[in-house]
């Protein structure tokens, strides 16, 4: 899993460092993505030559990930100085105020496992990884059917995360449920689904969507055998992530994904590294 995370992490400074140049240098357009509130324009994000902030955010998630997995063993300020750092360039620069709050979740569980909670990690992250497993996919449905049923509460909870409860509930009424899926074209605002849980139900299916969440418990379960601390976090993390993005279900952005499918057919992949809390 080293191996991985290390060129993962080569790989997405490498290609983050290019991007920007392009852009910097007016080879690859940097748009402008206005936020806004209500109908106004209150505040100007730029892409930096990536599809969208959101997608430059992604790849800077990544790298804290990699970092995390990497220098479990060896963690310390310099490494949570780090994470901060990129805490700021998310938040300062591109405004992402998912990839964020992640980073400071990712921040708070890697300390509490590291220094508070030690040895017992392992028994408060499986726990909080199988809530989290049910809660995630939960929370995003739960609140789009009372979203449809005109709930101020979770009107509110739309509001706060860009209109993704708004834009999924529109897109599963527009969509008829399918056990293999949908065409699913992004052509209209009211369709981007920019949630994993949606994403994959409306456009891979009901039997995909129920797969998919088996292989991530199956995932869960073989990371707390084999007591492996820092990749139980990053799945656990990753799973909030995509209530609020879909770039967890895609590869080059969610490297978890390598690791676990490589993970069936070499079950001791996650002992290798020897990087369990112990």
């Amino acid at each position: 899993m080293n191996k991985i995370a290390k060129f993962v992490l080569i790989f997405s400074i490498i290609y983050i460092f290019v991007i920007v140049c392009l852009s910097g240098l007016g080879i690859i357009e940097n748009k402008l993505y206005p936020r806004y509130e209500g109908s106004m324009p209150v505040l100007a994000r730029f892409s930096y030559g990536f599809a969208n902030p959101n997608a430059l955010a992604a790849f800077l998630f990544q790298i804290a990930c990699c970092l995390v997995y990497l220098k479990w063993n060896h963690w310390n300020i310099m490494e949570n100085f780090l994470i901060l750092l990129l805490f700021w360039v998310i938040y300062s620069f591109l405004n992402c105020r998912t990839v964020s709050i992640l980073i400071m979740l990712l921040l708070i569980l890697v300390n509490l496992c590291k220094y508070k909670l030690k040895d017992k990690s392992i028994i408060f992250l499986k726990y909080f990884s199988l809530f989290s497993l049910i809660f995630c996919p939960f929370f995003s449905f739960l609140t789009v059917i009372l979203y449809g049923k005109a709930n101020s509460s979770a009107a509110l909870i739309s509001d706060l995360l860009s209109h993704r409860i708004r834009n999924l509930f529109f897109s599963l009424n527009y969509y008829d449920i399918s056990i293999f899926g949908n065409i699913y074209h992004r052509h209209k605002d009211f369709l981007i689904v920019d949630n994993a849980y949606g994403n994959i139900f409306i456009h891979f299916g009901v039997l995909v969507f129920i797969l998919y969440m088996v292989l991530y418990l199956i995932a869960i379960n073989y990371t707390i055998k084999f007591k492996n601390v820092p990749f139980l976090i990053l799945l656990t993390v990753y799973l909030y992530y995509g209530i609020m993005e879909g770039y967890i279900i895609n590869p080059y952005s969610n490297f978890t994904i390598f690791i676990f499918s490589i993970m069936f057919y070499n079950r001791n992949l996650l002992t290798s590294d020897k990087t369990e809390c112990m």
